[in-house]
């Protein structure tokens, strides 16, 4: 019985070690994990985010998919690296490009400037309620900088019929309000995308609802909720709201700010 079980405790061990060895292999055979060595500036400290520390997409459209790589660098504070690397059976090549910010907001691939393919979208930390978006799109070779803009919140709108990418740009204002702007990248510059408004600002109304009940001596937002209710089509509404905002008797906004928002209901 004695040398029945030592035999069974001995193939287990072969074979634990067996898997480990397989395991250990897979790593150190990683191909994606070779490129990122070979091409990872030696004072890169690569940054973990969403729980990975590097990710694959075809950004040029060939079918390869392109590895990036966000890192930072040893005594450089307020800068966020990407490295993305093209190679196929034969080579690699790198290319580097640097962010303002301290930590990564967001990282995500869409096709926002049209052209079919995706681009990388990189929202950087550069404040305690303030981000930079930078997108970069990759292709002929070359890594290029579309555009950068500030926000504090910001939502990614993808049109399921054509693709189309709209931005929601939120950018703080007075008393937990927002500048909201719908927004598209021609390839020059960005560009109000009215068709969203209506359905997105839906959306808008219930922050303001919310913000409302639980400010309901804030009257901007009362002010912005109106606004956002003529922007959703929801006039009668809006009307009431502006009533709301009025009857508090604020410095600001004022009564001829209120005016003048009425006046836009048609």
């Amino acid at each position: 019985m004695n040398l029945a079980f030592t035999k069974i405790l001995l193939i287990s061990f072969l074979s634990s070690s067996m898997n480990l060895i397989n395991v250990k292999s897979s790593i150190f055979n990683n191909p994606i994990e070779e490129y990122i060595n070979k091409h990872l500036p030696s004072k890169a400290e690569k940054i973990l985010f969403n729980r990975k520390n590097y990710f694959t997409e075809d950004l040029d459209g060939k079918g390869n998919k392109e590895i990036i790589v966000p890192f930072k660098e040893k005594n450089i504070d307020k800068a966020i690296f990407l490295l993305l690397i093209n190679y196929d059976d034969k080579a690699s090549t790198a290319y580097r490009v640097k962010g303002e910010g301290h930590s990564i907001e967001r990282l995500e691939f869409h096709d926002i400037n049209g052209d079919r393919k995706k681009d990388i979208v990189l929202g950087t930390k550069t404040g305690t309620d303030l981000n930079e978006l930078t997108v970069y799109s990759y292709g002929k070779n070359k890594i290029h900088k579309e555009f950068s803009y500030s926000y504090n919140k910001l939502d990614i709108l993808q049109d399921t019929k054509d693709g189309s990418v709209t931005m929601a740009i939120w950018n703080r204002l007075e008393q937990n309000c927002f500048k909201i702007e719908l927004v598209r990248w021609n390839g020059k510059e960005l560009v109000e995308a009215k068709d969203q408004t209506k359905k997105y600002f839906t959306k808008v109304v219930e922050y303001y609802k919310n913000l409302c009940s639980l400010q309901n001596d804030n009257a901007w937002a009362w002010y912005y909720l109106a606004e956002a209710q003529i922007k959703a089509g929801n006039k009668k509404d809006a009307a009431i709201s502006i009533a709301n905002g009025v009857a508090l008797n604020k410095e600001f906004p004022t009564k001829q700010q209120f005016e003048e928002l009425k006046r836009s209901i048609k």
